[in-house]
């Protein structure tokens, strides 16, 4: 066959796995007019021509497209997306104001990763088959980058799918305890309307995410330390629907209009809020942005108190009865640390 045909994929394809079905591979790809069409159909940046093969007669073998693999890892247009393997591949080609975007890429949990200008997110998410749409803006704790971050929240009620009034009651009680703390720890007035507010609640669980406008972190590191000390109320109060994890060194915050892998059939990750899908980014750091110092003497985690020889006794017995009556090896892990 002569002709390629160039598809403007993200690497967010049907033919996703086939595409790296083996590591460094030059060999191009082949795909029949079935799986073109049903491209098509996904999603309107991709047009591929199949108007020849329903000319063919029936008892015609399909027609195969070639597509060079050197062009599929690379996005649509003029600016073309660079996707890495290696997380450090992408902060090596880091500069300050861009944003690193992973995405999952197989069913093995592996992600890949780019740096993109903000203005080439939302056109990556929106050119992508919504099966595929599985990015998470990353908030990086280097010492060779700095990477301010806003402060957000990722709050996640599994098995309950709560009223639109009980969200906004939570969603009250969030913003309050907020402007509360940072009215009396930064001297700063936060306003309701500087909250961003994202939802993708189901039938089987309730899901919402917050990020403040106005104001911004050196890194993820001083927020974590940030919500291990002043916000520390708020989060054991929410507890465990308030995740951590994402504020874990080098963690993953679900885009807007995103969902999860293989999790593409629940509700996407929707603005409900009067705001932007800038907004939305946790990494973008606008120029009226004020920085807030979290103390360093605040950044160190408070002493445990040490146990006594009678409390460490009873504890050995709830932990011994955790894990042999209820299997209950997570609750023992917490009274053992």
């Amino acid at each position: 066959m002569n002709d390629l045909i160039l598809i403007p994929t993200m690497n967010s394809t049907p033919f996703e796995e086939l595409l790296h079905s083996e590591n460094n591979s030059d060999e191009d790809v082949e795909i029949d007019n079935d799986e073109l069409e049903a491209l098509n159909d996904d999603n309107p940046f991709f047009d591929i021509d199949t108007e020849e093969v329903h000319n063919q007669e029936v008892e015609q073998p399909p027609q195969k497209v070639i597509i060079p693999r050197k062009f599929a890892d690379f996005g649509p247009g003029p600016h073309k997306i660079q996707w890495y393997y290696k997380q450090n591949d992408a902060f090596d080609h880091y500069v300050q104001g861009k944003i690193i975007i992973s995405a999952d890429s197989k069913s093995d949990n592996s992600k890949k990763f780019c740096v993109l200008n903000h203005d080439e997110i939302e056109p990556l998410i929106f050119s992508t088959p919504t099966k595929f749409r599985n990015f998470y803006e990353m908030a990086v704790h280097s010492d060779s980058i700095e990477f301010p971050v806003k402060l957000y929240y990722d709050y996640d009620k599994k098995g309950v799918t709560y009223s639109d009034e009980k969200k906004q009651e939570i969603l009250d009680r969030i913003i309050n305890e907020t402007s509360a703390v940072f009215k009396t720890h930064f001297d700063v007035e936060v306003q309701k309307e500087q909250f961003v507010v994202m939802d993708s609640t189901s039938e089987i669980k309730t899901s919402m995410h917050l990020v403040l406008c106005g104001y911004h972190f050196k890194n993820v590191q001083a927020l974590f330390n940030l919500m291990s000390t002043h916000l520390k109320p708020l989060i054991d109060e929410f507890h465990p629907c308030l995740d951590l994890s994402v504020y874990q060194k080098n963690s993953h915050f679900r885009m807007l209009e995103c969902c999860k892998f293989k999790e593409f059939e629940t509700p996407f990750l929707k603005l409900i809020s009067d705001h932007t899908f800038e907004d939305a980014l946790i990494t973008m750091i606008p120029e009226y942005s004020q920085l807030l110092h979290v103390p360093e003497q605040e950044l160190q985690k408070p002493r445990k108190k040490r146990r006594t020889n009678y409390e460490m006794a009873i504890v050995d017995i709830i932990i011994d009865q955790l894990c042999k009556k209820y299997q209950d090896t997570t609750s023992a892990f917490c009274l053992q640390s």
